[in-house]
């Protein structure tokens, strides 16, 4: 497989990964909303979810060559059922991008998160063999979908060497079976630990981008 955008890097790892779930998505563009509007709310109802989130996956965001994390917009807790505040959300999020035919991702709204961040496969200064992971444990995403740097915790594990901790060594795999599919080892990962149930236990992770 080859990077692409996030959106579609996300839909081609869609039932390919066994470290990680990616969730339902849509993709569209600004074009597409002008032109074919009811036959993007359709597939938009086919989530089936009560709340979502509208994120930006422009060309030059996030691609094998760039990582322009939290350059243009992303609107969390949007109704589904809203369909004056998703149109508007889709054109905020749209014209937030340089181009017309950038795409704009939909999924589903993520509830009951243990822990969300983001993991990069070396050190982002010094591209030395580490797994650098950021992560928030207050169950708001907004860090990683915005790209933001405030994350409450970090985590810091020389490749090779045993990880003792059990979400990181999680996360630490999930990476690996990303460079492996992408043949690619200068990565990063946004994800999100969700709690499934009924102990509360964060044991579903899921890939975000």
């Amino acid at each position: 497989m080859e990077l692409g955008t996030k959106a579609r890097t996300l839909e081609l790892l869609q039932g390919q990964l066994h470290s990680a779930q990616v969730l339902p998505l849509v993709i569209t563009s600004l074009l597409e909303l002008a032109q074919a509007q009811e036959a993007l709310l359709a597939r938009i109802a086919e989530l089936k979810s009560e709340k979502l989130i509208v994120r930006s996956s422009s060309k030059s965001e996030d691609t094998a060559s760039t990582s322009n994390a939290g350059a243009f917009l992303s609107l969390a807790n949007i109704p589904a059922d809203d369909t004056k505040a998703l149109l508007e959300a889709i054109e905020q999020v749209g014209a937030s991008m340089p181009d017309p035919s950038d795409e704009i991702l939909i999924q589903p709204m993520l509830d009951s998160i243990a822990l969300c961040g983001v993991g990069f496969s070396v050190d982002k200064e010094s591209n030395a063999p580490y797994f650098c992971i950021s992560y928030d444990t207050s169950g708001d995403n907004a860090s990683v979908t915005s790209g933001s740097t405030n994350a409450l915790e970090h985590f810091v594990q020389y490749r090779g060497a045993p990880c003792n901790d059990p979400l990181m060594a999680r996360v630490i795999a999930m990476i690996q079976e990303l460079e492996s599919i992408f043949a690619h080892k200068a990565l990063d990962v946004e994800f999100a630990f969700v709690k499934t149930g009924g102990g509360g236990n964060p044991v579903r992770i899921q890939l975000l981008g």
